[in-house]
This record gives C-alpha cells, structure tokens and sequence, in this order.
C-alpha cells in the first residue's frame, strides 16, 4: 500500500504503446502484456526504443502458468532484463511437473533453468521404476523450498467450503445409447491396425468427446447431431490431415484454456468457433505448434508468425479455422420443453438449484449448450437467470454480472468454463454446481475461486455432477491424479506413495528436450520468486 500519487504508472499495450526511444525516464510501474512482449523482442533489433533497451528492477509475470511451456512467448519474457523476478500463479502445475521448467526458466535458476539438468536430477527419479520416487520428492521440494513462497487460503478469512460429489444415474433409454457410444470407441481401440496412428487418434479423441457431451445432454439431440457439440466436424471439404490436426487443436482446448501465440489471450472455442459478428473466433497451423486468436490472425495475414517443422517447404504454415458448427439455438431445443425430456443431469442439477433457493447458484460446465439446456429447464421451474460464454461481448458480459449481483430476483448464473475461470467475481453466488470434471485440475479451482474469494460472506457448497459407470469416472481420476502433483510441492513433510495411487501423468514418458540459452547466465538472486 502507498500513499496516493506515491508512484507513477503506465500502460504499454496496444495503442498506449510506446513506439520509439522513451522521452525522460519510465514511470514507477508498466503494465503491459505477454503478446506485447513477444511482439518487441522479434523488433529488438531494429533499434527501436523498447522495454528490452533497459534494465527493470522487477519483473512480475502475473498468471505465470501461461509461459510455464517452451514457446516463443517465454522466450521473450525471459530475454527481459531486470534485477529481480516474480512469476505470481495460483496454478504452477496445471497437467505435470515439466510445467515447473518454465517458470525455472524465466526465473533463471541456475542450473535448473536448463530442461536437460532439471529431467535428469530430479524428472527421472519419478519416470524409472528403479528409480526412487520418496528420493525425487525431496529433491523437487529442496529445489523450489528457497524460490517459492506458498500462501494457501487458510491464511485469508473465508467462510467454510464444502465439497459434494453428485453421483447422476442414466435412465434406460440414456443407458442404451451410452452403451452404443462406448462400444464404438471400444472398436477403434480393439479393432484399429494402427491404434497409435493419427486417423485412430482423431477419431478417440472425437468419441470422448461425444461420450462427455452425450453424459450432460443425454437424449436431448439425436446422436448425428452431438459432433456438432463437440466442435470437432470439420468442413466436408478438408483434407483428413486438417481433420486430424483440428481434432487434436479441439483435443487440446478439452483439458483446458489455450492461449493465443501471439497476445497470449485465452481462445474459448469451447463450442463454436464463430463469435457474435460470425467470424471465426480462432485458428489454428498446420503442424499444430501454432493457435491464434482472429485479430491476430489478420495481423499475421493468416500464416503463422514462426517457423515450423511440417515440411511444406514454405517456412511458415498457413493459418486455417478452428472449424465447429455454431452452437446449439433454442429453437432446437423446443422439443425438450418438457421435463420428461431433459438428461438426467439437467434434471439433477435443477433439483439441487431449488433445494438451495433463496441462495444463488453458479453453474459451470465447458460446453455453452449443455448450459442452454439447463437454463431452458431453470426457465421452465420459474427460476430467473443469466448466461455469460464466449458468445457476449464485453459490454454484455458485464451487463449480464452487474444483473446477477444487484437483483435479487435473479438466482443463477450459467459460466462456461473458459469464460468464469479468471477475472470474474461471483461472490454473490454461495452455491457452485460444477456440471463435467474437467481433465484439468487447474481449470475447475480457478473457476471455484471466482466465488469462495475475499469478499464472499456466506458458507460455500460446491456440487460435481459425476454420471455413474461413465467416462466421468476416469476424467475425475485422471483430474484426481494430477491434483496429487501439488503434494510434491515443499508444503507438507508428508511423502505419499504416489506410484501406488497410479500417478502416471507427473512427468512426460520421454526425457525433455533441452531449452534454448539463457539470455543471461548465472544463479539466480534471492529475488527469484514463484508466488
């Protein structure tokens, strides 16, 4: 805290960007963006004035899980030059322990910024069976014991929070068509020549998809139409190499946020790669090392800003749309008016809102038209309520919380996931239905956090919707699995047989490759700090 006017600030982004040799000194504080970063270390060279041509005396790299990969982005960041580093995250390990690499990286934690040293003294002790894990707990703990500080929320006052698995049983009919899914996924596995091959690849990834859309919609849509949900029907005209690469594009958003590679934003596709003026939300390269944003893609006309390894021989990939159907309307849903028609979740869920009233409820779930159905079913029950997903704009969004928070009338608010996991406050709400697990861990506790936060009053029921002897099961596993990591870190003296509890995701089943030079050498100063 400082006294007001006690430091001088300024934005360094988009058209507030300083584009030439800085008149006079910086202001105490620049606030700028990791796309922004990007952009001025491939300009560098050109001797303009930018953030590289001084020395800072902090950098803090806020949701530092963003560059927490090898990519051109974390390069950049780590080519800034300053005397102290913070790297601030809620999430330091989002799907394994190779995500620490980077933020050792930036921090310059010497030897450890090197991928190469950090696999082969500590990543290996978890990889060979003949290795010991309890051995590669205490190194990874003596490792980030002296640069991380963990503040968990017991020490911040918050009322209590309460956690409830909702165990959901298909009815019959439900049943029956589960069964049809699963056995075609089953086939693939069983009956593919190739089973590691793309084309298998691509079609799992499809059919898990379908059968965690079909575990929330049940038989609300017609099964030719569930690919349309799942945002993984390519365009009849794509070869089957675009095929293959959107599924995986697809595949990946499905475990959580991607970001944009050129400004770093989180690219929510989560059904439907059209936005409100009906141009694609998203695109994606050939090789699929590269995603962008729209506005980015036309800054880049449409090719990808690097280099890239798919042997075109052009050197760089051209850029082409994320393909999906536009999202579920209403009018499709004017069958299932009734409540004979909703899936047995949609009807789950509606119960547990009622139970709760007068409290509001958030409602979370991935895909925008599984919240559809569930708004259609609150609206049938007299419940008022509001959606907020990649579809509104900013102005709508906002209009759209303001209404939730102030009118009392109003009871839930429907989130996806990609949308309510940052930045938003819910506190309003003291009730959270969590309609899918998610593969990432790291996806469901920020979105938890957008209403068990400073501010919240009330005592906080969070409920998981889980469909039993479904694919549910092994997702909230999977999920289960990689919440474990954040025991490896130095916050407990407690070692868990990890091996035993089938923790198979800690680190990658091949040694990492090693990263690129540090800008600077050295050991890293006492003010290297993950927060």
């Amino acid at each position: 805290h400082t006294n007001p006017g006690a430091l001088s600030w300024m934005r360094h982004h988009g058209r507030m960007r300083v584009t030439g040799p800085m008149l006079g000194s910086w202001p105490d504080i620049v606030f700028t963006t990791y796309g922004t970063v990007q952009h001025e270390y491939k300009s560098r060279r050109k001797g303009l004035g930018t953030i590289f041509d001084y020395q800072w005396l902090r950098i803090i790299a806020d949701e530092a899980h963003i560059i927490r990969n090898q990519t051109p982005t974390l390069t950049a960041i780590c080519a800034l030059d300053a005397a102290a580093r913070w790297a601030v995250t809620g999430t330091p390990i989002q799907n394994s322990l190779a995500d620490l690499s980077g933020l050792l990286r930036f921090l310059r934690f010497h030897p450890y910024h090197d991928v190469k040293v950090l696999d082969n003294d500590i990543f290996e002790y978890f990889r060979l069976p003949k290795k010991d894990m309890e051995e590669g707990t205490r190194r990874l703990q003596a490792l980030c014991r002296p640069i991380m500080i963990r503040r968990s929320k017991k020490v911040i006052s918050l009322p209590s929070r309460e956690d409830i698995i909702k165990t959901v049983y298909f009815s019959l009919g439900e049943k029956s068509e589960y069964l049809k899914l699963e056995t075609s996924l089953q086939n693939i596995s069983n009956g593919s020549e190739h089973p590691q091959s793309e084309t298998a690849n691509c079609n799992t990834i499809k059919l898990m998809n379908r059968l965690r859309i079909f575990c929330n919609l049940g038989l609300a849509l017609p099964l030719p139409e569930l690919s349309q949900e799942t945002g993984l029907t390519p365009d009849r005209s794509c070869s089957k190499s675009d095929e293959m690469a959107e599924a995986v594009i697809s595949g990946q958003l499905s475990l959580g946020a991607i970001n944009c590679t050129q400004c770093q934003q989180i690219i929510n596709i989560s059904d439907t790669a059209l936005g409100p003026d009906k141009r694609p939300q998203a695109y994606y390269s050939k090789c699929q090392q590269f995603v962008y944003c729209n506005a980015c893609a036309s800054l880049c006309n449409y090719q990808a800003t690097s280099h890239c390894k798919c042997g075109n021989g052009a050197g760089r990939c051209e850029l082409r749309v994320i393909l999906s159907q536009p999202s579920v309307t209403a009018e499709q849903y004017e069958a299932s008016s009734s409540p004979e028609q909703w899936s047995s979740k949609a009807r789950a869920i509606v119960q547990e809102v009622k139970q709760a009233l007068p409290e509001k409820s958030v409602i979370f779930s991935f895909w925008k038209g599984s919240l559809l159905m569930i708004q259609r079913a609150l609206e049938f029950e007299k419940v008022r309520c509001e959606r907020v997903d990649g579809s509104l704009s900013a102005s709508e969004r906002e209009s759209a919380l303001k209404r939730f928070r102030t009118d009392d009338g109003i009871k839930v608010i429907l989130v996806t996931i990609l949308c309510g996991g940052v930045g938003l406050d819910l506190t309003a709400a003291s009730r959270i239905h969590l309609v899918e697990p998610q593969w990432n861990p790291a996806a469901e506790e920020q979105a938890l956090a957008r209403v068990h936060r400073l501010g919240q009053q009330r005592p906080v029921v969070t409920m998981r919707y889980l469909m039993s002897n479904s694919i549910e099961e092994h997702v909230a596993k999977v999920k289960g699995s990689k919440q474990l990591l954040t025991n490896l870190l130095p916050s407990s003296s407690q070692c868990i047989d990890y091996k035993r509890q089938g923790l198979s995701l800690v680190v990658p089943e091949t040694p990492l490759s090693p990263s690129r030079t540090p800008t600077t050498s050295g050991y890293a100063s006492d003010q290297s700090t993950i927060l």
